[in-house]
């Protein structure tokens, strides 16, 4: 008798669920939606690939709270919202801004030697805070700006090229050609042949 039902447990067949519509069918049980899916994506070869054309909607993406270190994601684009970013267009015409945003303001420009051997006018006061600048000048907003997705990070680092100081620009610029493959290994073997003396 205790045999039989054993037999019985080992094979018979679990009960299958008839598929049929569910209410809850399609809705996520926790997940939400990423904050920047109201973002509208514009493809630009100026702009150097894709940006998020209407930056208000990653206003809610970042802090609020200015001890939080994506704040100074938070300041750039209320500056940039509020002031617009700088008429970079020179004597022919040509702005090499992404052409996307308004408003387009006059900013003071200065003129610096490049490291090309010839003078280029670049950013001297902006549309960025005093505030703002100081903030992306940090290793920590450094950070912050480039462990972004690429299409956010990419509309960052337009904004900041086109309305703050051009030492703000610098410092990214900087980074990322210390970081491009080949100045990884030209960095790499430097250090190496410092730590072999």
């Amino acid at each position: 008798l205790l045999c039989s039902s054993c037999t019985g447990l080992l094979f018979s067949r679990p009960r299958k669920s008839p598929l049929e519509n569910d209410s809850k069918c399609g809705i996520p049980t926790g997940g939400r939606a990423e904050c920047y899916f109201d973002c509208l994506i514009f493809s630009s070869a100026q702009g150097s690939g894709q940006l998020i054309k209407n930056l208000s909607c990653l206003q809610d993406c970042f802090s609020e709270d200015k001890s939080e270190d994506d704040y100074c994601i938070t300041s750039l684009l209320n500056d940039v919202i509020s002031n617009g970013l700088c008429d970079l267009a020179d004597e022919f015409g040509y702005n090499p801004g992404p052409g996307i945003y308004d408003p387009v303001v006059k900013c003071n420009m200065t003129s610096v030697d490049s490291d090309y051997g010839f003078s280029e006018t670049v950013i001297d006061q902006g549309t960025c805070s005093d505030e703002t600048e100081a903030l992306l000048m940090t290793k920590t907003c450094q950070r912050e700006i480039m462990e972004e997705q690429g299409f956010i990070q990419n509309t960052l680092l337009q904004l900041l090229q086109n309305s703050c100081n051009h030492n703000i620009s610098q410092f990214y610029v900087n980074f990322m050609k210390g970081n491009l493959p080949g100045a990884r290994r030209k960095r790499n073997a430097d250090e190496a042949q410092l730590h072999s003396r």
